[in-house]
């Protein structure tokens, strides 16, 4: 398959008018809700779009999705999976098909995710699974680019996605205790040593008290 070139206004496009306008499901144009206009500049490398962190996200190790309100930020510990909605919406055409790949910038960060596909017809936010594999906590904040969508051409006869349209499962919630073992799990070297410290004080103090005594 052919990568597709990213042009605004041509095969990039902002509205429905404009989509409909490009022939529709038909036609050879991407609809993108929110999309950010400083990626696609004349002179910019075209053949990818990097997607955004969206306004919900989910822990694989909870139960509850969470809100991620402009300004927030989502902290990645070391070992955490969290699958994060972009924030844009796509809408492809039959023409199109989409790879969401990782970028290389937070791969040195020690940050990949899973490459997932984008059938032709899907409308809709896209899910994409992040990993952080390294040691240190990562922070991702609202709009923040965090993984490449690119696009290929698809011959004829292509059928449309018939699916609906991609959503966290889960009540948005907090827990507090999963949090807390997750630090744990973090600084566990930092708990070890203290206690280590604490039993020799202890220790101590219980060898002062007893020579002390008369």
């Amino acid at each position: 398959m052919s990568v597709i070139p990213l042009v605004r206004e041509h095969t990039i496009v902002q509205t429905e008018d404009a989509f409909n306008h490009a022939r529709g499901d038909n036609g050879n144009a991407m609809w993108i809700q929110n999309l950010d206009p400083l990626q696609l500049l004349a002179k910019a490398s075209n053949v990818s779009y990097d997607l955004r962190v969206g306004a919900e996200y989910k822990d694989h190790r909870e139960v509850g999705k969470k809100n991620l309100p402009t300004g927030s930020e989502i902290n990645l510990l070391p070992g955490a999976a969290v699958i994060i909605e972009t924030e844009e919406k796509v809408r492809l055409p039959k023409s199109m098909f989409g790879y969401i790949v990782p970028k290389v910038s937070l791969l040195q960060r020690g940050l990949s995710n899973t490459i997932s596909k984008v059938d032709p017809g899907y409308d809709g936010p896209l899910l994409v699974t992040v990993f952080n594999l390294g040691k240190e906590i990562v922070r991702l904040k609202r709009s923040d680019r965090f993984c490449a969508l690119t696009l290929h051409q698809v011959l004829d006869g292509a059928n449309l996605y018939g699916g609906s349209p991609k959503k966290i499962e889960g009540d948005a919630k907090r827990n507090i205790w999963r949090k807390m073992r997750d630090l744990l799990d973090v600084y566990h070297v930092f708990v070890d040593l203290a206690l280590i410290i604490a039993t020799l004080l202890l220790t101590i103090a219980h060898f002062v008290s007893y020579f002390s005594k008369p």
